[in-house]
């Protein structure tokens, strides 16, 4: 069975032109197109647009979607298994955020009490949930929906204990990059290192896989996210620039 481009458009939920797109970068090509422009795809077609829409939904650019797509080496299977589990480990996130948004309901009605312990983790469903609003689209395309979705579980696991550390370390590095703004700091001095330091810190508390390639990443969005630049800037303007370039500058050097 074959489908027109629209029809094609239809059942994928991508617009028409999307698809021209993809035939006009050779991602997604015809099986047949008329010479009066017309173009039909058929089950192979389908499948490779399933692959292309999978990928980009695990965070994967086009150009390198068409990598994974011609290349020989590529285990679609394995990306496919992975991204479903993503998908479950994010089912099972959404339904215990769910659970505990009706406790907390429940609770503000006065029908049930909240223990602590229950309330810390409304509280944190929370912050994932704000996180995700505001950050989750930049974060998955630059860094991939399995990362994001392994650090948000690690956060929801957190314990209060390591909540409270996690927010002394913010505070401490936001204090410290207030003073070197303030002081005229440069960032070969030992008190700029100690940030790096503490930032380091308090990446691998959500992120146990921590590499100095991933913290420099990670920091080029203090600069180039308006986002991200504010949360630091909020007290003096050029708080992030210098953060950025203290983790471009130690973190290769640094324990």
């Amino acid at each position: 069975m074959t489908y027109s481009i629209r029809q094609l458009a239809d059942l994928s939920g991508i617009s028409t032109r999307t698809l021209r797109y993809y035939e006009e970068i050779g991602l997604l090509l015809p099986s047949r197109k008329m010479e009066s422009g017309y173009r039909f795809y058929g089950e192979k077609e389908i499948n490779t647009l399933q692959q292309i829409l999978f990928f980009k939904e695990r965070g994967f650019e086009l150009k390198q979607i068409k990598n994974l797509l011609t290349s020989k080496n590529t285990d679609t299977l394995a990306h496919l298994e992975d991204h479903l589990a993503d998908l479950k480990a994010k089912k099972k996130r959404i339904e215990a955020m769910i659970a505990n948004l009706e406790r907390t309901i429940q609770a503000e009605k006065g029908t049930r009490t909240m223990t602590t312990e229950e309330k810390f983790q409304a509280f944190k469903e929370q912050k994932i949930a704000e996180n995700e609003a505001q950050y989750g689209a930049e974060l998955r395309k630059n860094y991939g929906e399995e990362t994001i979705e392994q650090a948000n579980q690690r956060f929801a696991n957190m314990n209060a204990e390591t909540y409270k550390r996690w927010q002394e370390l913010d505070q401490k590095i936001k204090a410290l990059l207030l003073q070197a703004i303030e002081e005229g700091w440069t960032i070969d001095k030992k008190e700029s290192k100690k940030i790096v330091q503490l930032h380091k810190e308090w990446l691998q508390i959500a992120d146990k896989h921590y590499t100095p390639e991933t913290h420099i990443g990670i920091a080029q969005l203090y600069i180039t996210d308006d986002r991200f630049t504010a949360y630091y800037d909020k007290e003096s303007k050029g708080c992030a620039a210098f953060l950025t370039a203290s983790i471009d500058h130690w973190a290769g050097l640094i324990d």
